[in-house]
């Protein structure tokens, strides 16, 4: 299956989790944003100390985007990024009409894509760092207005407000939208992967089935009906001890200490598959013995 372009530009679900691929999105979004707004920024005449630091936190996110595009993980990058918002919303706020300018839309588009991509003990964080950052700088724009560089003019505002807003909106949703995407697709492609799977494993002849760590059965395939007599729903809620010989019984708890001795020893043999024979007992009251495989 040829890979989507979802898939290449935030990784494939086979590396990535979700989130993970989320964040990648959301740091190309922010490089994308922060590079059109360089371009837009220059060409109104924003202040040229906003564009700067618009340019510098755009590079600081295209390398978080390489970074955690190039990483199992993205934990370690995430505060990167984190901080790198709110150093971008602390220093444009003064230098870009405080209040009055794009700041706020930039920073709720922002959140809303958070909320999208962290679980919710990371948001929790994010919300704890950037709730007190716009409340002091509301106050600080509040104790002192003047620290703020007002715009231009009145067109300036409704362009930089405007453009910051389609553009903001724009990239996040177009790269968001191609991983949920991108998501559906693969799983959809799961899901049917699962049905073909189920469709084999209900008609072979042999009997497919799992336990639980108390011996409960989970899963029996139907063809254990042609070869004891029951159904799976009968087998699920017998207990070990009516559906094997006490033998067989007493065998199967000894494989099982040995391989928790294993697993627990960090023997990896442990989780190898083992053939063993057992007797079980039918619905007519007789009994035959299986070949099973179990790990």
């Amino acid at each position: 299956m040829q890979p989507s372009i979802g898939n290449l530009i935030v990784g494939s679900s086979d590396v990535f989790e979700l989130e993970h691929r989320c964040y990648n999105g959301v740091c190309l979004s922010a490089a994308i944003g922060c590079l059109l707004a360089l371009v837009f920024n220059t060409a109104i005449g924003i202040p040229l100390p906003a564009t700067v630091i618009t340019a510098i936190i755009g590079t600081v996110y295209l390398f978080l985007y390489l970074k955690s595009r190039s990483s199992e993980t993205y934990s370690p990058v995430l505060w990167l990024y984190i901080l790198s918002g709110v150093v971008l919303l602390a220093l444009t706020w003064f230098l870009n009409g405080g209040i009055n300018g794009s700041d706020i839309l930039v920073s709720m588009v922002a959140l809303v894509a958070m909320t999208v991509v962290l679980k919710t003990r990371r948001l929790v964080l994010v919300f704890t760092i950037l709730i007190p950052t716009m409340s002091i700088l509301f106050l600080l724009e509040y104790l002192h207005p003047e620290l703020i560089v007002p715009y231009g003019s009145r067109e300036q505002r409704f362009l930089d407000i405007y453009f910051t807003l389609i553009i903001a909106t724009a990239v996040i949703s177009t790269i968001l939208t191609m991983i949920l995407q991108s998501h559906a697709t693969e799983k959809q492609h799961l899901d049917e992967s699962k049905r073909q799977y189920q469709l084999i494993v209900e008609n072979i002849s042999n009997v497919v089935w799992t336990m639980d760590m108390n011996f409960h059965n989970t899963y029996v395939s139907p063809s254990v009906y042609k070869q004891r007599g029951y159904t799976p729903a009968e087998v699920k809620k017998q207990p070990l001890s009516e559906q094997i010989s006490s033998g067989s019984a007493e065998k199967v708890l000894n494989l099982y200490h040995e391989k928790i001795a294993l697993i627990e020893a960090g023997d990896p043999e442990g989780w190898e598959p083992v053939e063993i024979e057992i007797e079980q007992n039918c619905k007519d009251g007789t009994s035959i013995w299986t070949t099973n495989t179990v790990r």
